[in-house]
């Protein structure tokens, strides 16, 4: 085993990640900023053997994708029909590459002048995690016309019914309310 950064005091480091959220029509983006300060880390950074990881996870679409990047700012895009409801996001620090007889600086005492090994895919840092909530805006979805369709019926005053048989609703008014219905969508 090796040290993780960020979690319980293994070595003194400061890894934080930050992140905003815009949510547009087709895509939200997801700004991050990584802030690490620990010299032996910023030096497996500088040489491609560690990236900053992204991990989105929706667990109402099922979504989820990792993003890796040596730089400490992402931006990350996602189309707006892969996330709903609450989004999980955590930032982690992971190996690219077999590391050998690595030195953390700042360890813990614990762990004396040890050095550890670590594989390709193995977690080096944790940064936290946050959460956000994508949202569908009523208007920026396809109309009531995607799932609903209202027509009139054969009777004057038959009483509704509605059909939940195909792969739209259909509520079927009887001639009178349908034209009720028609003149309050015209004025409003």
């Amino acid at each position: 085993p090796h040290p993780v950064f960020g979690l319980g005091d293994d070595v003194e480091v400061d890894y934080t990640a930050t992140m905003d959220v815009v949510m547009g029509k087709d895509e939200i983006v997801i700004n991050v900023i990584n802030h690490i300060s620990n010299k032996s880390i910023e030096e497996i950074l500088a040489k491609n053997e560690v990236k900053f990881c992204v991990d989105v996870n929706c667990r109402k679409t099922l979504f989820r994708q990792t993003y890796l990047n040596a730089n400490p700012m992402q931006k990350i895009k996602i189309e707006t029909n892969c996330l709903r409801d609450k989004v999980l996001v955590s930032f982690y620090l992971i190996a690219t590459k077999d590391i050998y007889n690595f030195a953390p600086t700042g360890t813990n005492p614990d762990y004396e002048d040890r050095l550890f090994s670590m594989r390709a895919g193995d977690v080096l840092g944790y940064g936290g995690e946050s959460e956000f909530i994508a949202s569908k805006r009523w208007e920026d979805q396809r109309g009531i016309s995607s799932f609903l369709v209202i027509r009139p019926g054969e009777n004057k005053h038959d009483p509704y019914s509605i059909d939940l048989s195909s792969d739209k609703i259909i509520v079927t008014l009887n001639k009178e309310d349908y034209t009720a219905f028609r003149m309050a969508s015209k004025s409003g």
